[in-house]
């Protein structure tokens, strides 16, 4: 996509699906510059910074317009993460020791090694299907989905296939 080229900013007349050409002119936003381009890591990070200090400038405070991504733990934020960390170290040790002990249908009818094997896989599998149902409902709002075409291929193929009818309405 060429640098400063427009999109169709969706809208009442204006579908997120529907092509540039078609875009209402009824609406003051139907068109919007991008200024999507291949930047390297480093000079997006500069532009970011410059922008940053550009804001500060305006409104004299540098801290409302730079971004922390270091945030502070408080001591009550300090104290819900270790209680946190404890009882999902509890519920771990709790249902390893019941796996190991036969507790459970699978381990006393097949392995303990088994169906220690079958819970991971099947934790893995499910963060795995939330970060994807994430990524896909994160990307429906992209009008223009040409964006990510090149350089992300495999995304691309999946959001067509998943965008297709009604497939993230069920």
């Amino acid at each position: 996509r060429p640098l400063g080229s427009e999109m169709c900013i969706p809208t009442a007349a204006n579908p997120p699906h529907a092509p540039k050409s078609s875009c209402s002119s009824a609406s003051p936003f139907h068109t919007a510059p991008t200024k999507l381009s291949t930047l390297s890591d480093d000079e997006a990070h500069k532009q970011a910074d410059n922008t940053s200090e550009d804001a500060a400038s305006e409104d004299g405070t540098a801290a409302a317009a730079s971004i922390q991504h270091d945030s502070k733990i408080t001591p009550l934020e300090g104290v819900k993460y270790l209680y946190s960390l404890a009882l999902l170290l509890f519920s771990i040790v709790l249902v390893i020791s019941l796996i190991f002990s036969e507790a459970t249908k699978l381990s006393r009818d097949v392995s303990p090694y088994l169906a220690l094997f079958v819970m991971f896989f099947t934790l893995l599998w499910l963060a795995v299907m939330e970060g994807q149902q994430a990524a896909l409902v994160g990307l429906a709002p992209v009008v223009d989905h040409l964006v990510y075409r090149d350089s992300h291929p495999v995304a691309y193929k999946n959001t067509q296939l998943v965008y297709l009818g009604n497939n993230m309405d069920r």
